[in-house]
């Protein structure tokens, strides 16, 4: 019972110390003004929080930039983000560039366009899901007699930096290549692989998916429309220091079953993960004596949560050998 009361506190620090932060002028009401050498205007930016690829456009001065602000179709406010993709003129007719708006800061590249972009702001939190509306009218994209549908990226990464690389430890990603010519509501879960609290965050917003490498491809007036977009949190979990009810795990170690006994029959979510955050299995149980299946599970650590209606009431590990 011991490990059991270890492992609740070490949850309880663990949500005690990701303090909830969220994605700043995700509203987009303040923008800010570039100029030139000359002091001749540019264009406008979300704030420096944001960073866009209308750098780009600057290379011609008969392409305008591929981010601006969106003030009459706006979810809420009085400006949205609008992304639209474009011509850099010249290049033999035109170079397609799939219009980009993400965390972090764009520095063009010429040798590589599509390292320009360096991702990533500081960031200890750990959010459930990834929330906001959009609009994506697409347009297809011709190469060589063929139709090639483009499609949008939504998408948040948090990492860490750890032996000298840096680890992915969740995502959050949504693609359509379907039109919504009206504001959409998208709640975007985030798939976690570590239990690590991450050092740092990327969002991205991209018009044309297919802008990236190998493709190189973009369709010529692909719109983007995003506005208020932010991270929410499960603010109902209340790990519990001690828990709530008593709970008998046996055998542990284990080879081909384990057993969860409680002391009456109850309505609980048990979640089994391994050592690397992923969860392994997910099932409601009703009864007083439990059991699952652990034959086809690699030997090794398993965490397993207990909920009721939303609430952890009890957690712990066990070992399986076989």
């Amino acid at each position: 019972m011991k490990k059991l009361y270890s492992f609740i506190i070490l949850l309880v620090c663990i949500f005690q110390f990701s303090i909830a932060q969220d994605l700043e002028n995700s509203s987009f009401e303040n923008w800010e003004d570039f100029f030139d050498v000359n002091g001749n205007f540019l264009y406008e930016e979300p704030s420096d929080y944001w960073a866009t690829n209308n750098l780009v456009s600057t290379i011609n001065s008969e392409t305008g930039p591929f981010v601006t602000r969106e003030t009459e179709r706006v979810q809420e406010g009085n400006s949205a983000l609008k992304l639209v993709s474009g011509y850099l003129t010249g290049f033999g007719g035109g170079l397609p560039v799939g219009a980009l708006c993400g965390v972090g800061e764009f520095n063009l590249n010429f040798a590589d366009q599509f390292k320009s972009y360096a991702p990533g702001m500081p960031f200890t939190a750990q959010p459930e899901t990834l929330t906001g509306y959009f609009i994506y009218e697409p347009v297809d994209i011709e190469d060589e007699g063929t139709i090639i549908k483009d499609a949008c990226e939504i998408y948040t990464y948090l990492t860490k930096f750890s032996n000298n690389k840096r680890d992915t430890l969740a995502v959050a990603y949504y693609s359509t290549e379907d039109t919504f010519s009206d504001f959409q509501y998208l709640e975007i879960p985030f798939e976690y692989f570590s239990t690590e609290i991450p050092d740092s965050m990327f969002t991205v917003f991209a018009a044309s998916k297919l802008a990236a490498p190998p493709l190189y491809y973009a369709g010529i007036g692909s719109t983007l429309i995003v506005d208020n977009f932010s991270f929410d949190y499960n603010v109902g979990i209340s790990t519990p220091v001690v828990p709530l009810y008593e709970i008998n795990v046996f055998p542990n170690p284990t080879s081909n079953f384990i057993t969860f006994k409680f002391e009456e029959n109850k309505n609980f979510e048990l979640s089994i993960f391994n050592t690397e955050g992923k969860l392994i299995t997910k099932t409601n149980i009703s009864i007083v004596n439990n059991t699952i299946d652990t034959s086809c599970f690699s030997e090794g650590n398993y965490f397993y949560t207990i909920n009721e209606q939303g609430k952890t009431v009890a957690g712990g590990q066990f070992l399986v050998k076989h």
